[in-house]
C-alpha cells in the first residue's frame, strides 16, 4: 500500500471551494469540528475520521470515489481509525423504534446485495463485531460513520441512498431476481 502521494489537503481545499468558504476556521464551523482538528489534519498529525468524511459528503455531495480520487487514496478499503475507535457512533437515533426498522432494512439490503448468509459474514465485511452489529440493528447502538463508509464501499450505494433508507424516504434499490435452475 503506497500512501506517499496521499494528500488530505486536497480534500479540505475542495470542500472549502464547494462550500464557498475561504478559511479553515469557516470550514471547521461548517463541518461542526474544532478548527484545531482541521489544522492537525493539514499538518499530518491527525487522520480524517470517517465521521468527518461522511459530514464532508453530506455537505458537498462528493462520493467516496471523488474523495479517494482527490486525496490520491489508493487503498482498496478505507480505514481511518484504529480498531478500538471504529464503532463509535455518529449520533443517537432520533426515534429508536422507527430507526431500528430502517437500520435493519439497510443491513438486510447489504446482506442480499453481497449474497451473505449470516450477520457474522456481514460483520466481517463491515469490520465490526456481530454484537455491535446486533446492537445497531436493534437500536441499542446508533449506526457508526465507519459502518456507513464500509456500506458505501462494498455496495456502491450513495450517501443519499443510505440516508433515504435510514429516514424511510426510500426503499432499498431492487436487486435483480436470481435465476432458478
Amino acid at each position: 500500500m503506497d500512501m506517499k502521494n496521499y494528500n488530505s489537503d486536497n480534500l479540505l481545499d475542495l470542500a472549502k471551494r464547494k462550500l464557498g468558504v475561504d478559511s479553515d476556521y469557516a470550514l471547521a464551523l461548517q463541518l461542526g469540528v474544532n478548527r484545531s482538528v482541521i489544522s492537525r489534519i493539514r499538518t499530518g498529525n491527525r487522520r480524517i475520521s470517517a465521521k468527518t468524511i461522511v459530514k464532508i459528503q453530506g455537505i458537498t455531495g462528493l462520493t467516496m470515489e471523488d474523495i479517494k480520487r482527490v486525496t490520491n487514496d489508493t487503498r482498496r478499503v478505507f480505514r481511518s481509525q484504529p480498531k478500538r475507535y471504529r464503532d463509535r457512533a455518529m449520533s443517537p437515533a432520533p426515534n429508536p423504534s422507527k430507526a431500528t426498522n430502517h437500520i435493519a432494512r439497510l443491513f438486510d439490503f447489504v446482506r442480499l446485495k453481497l449474497s451473505l448468509r449470516s450477520n457474522k459474514e456481514l460483520a466481517n465485511i463491515l469490520e465490526t463485531d456481530v454484537s455491535v452489529l446486533s446492537h445497531m440493528r436493534t437500536g441499542f447502538r446508533p449506526l457508526s460513520a465507519n459502518v456507513i463508509v464500509k456500506i458505501q464501499e462494498t455496495t456502491g450505494l450513495s450517501l443519499e441512498g443510505i440516508n433515504g433508507i435510514l429516514t424511510g424516504k426510500m426503499l432499498p434499490p431492487a436487486l435483480p431476481a436470481k435465476k432458478r435452475a
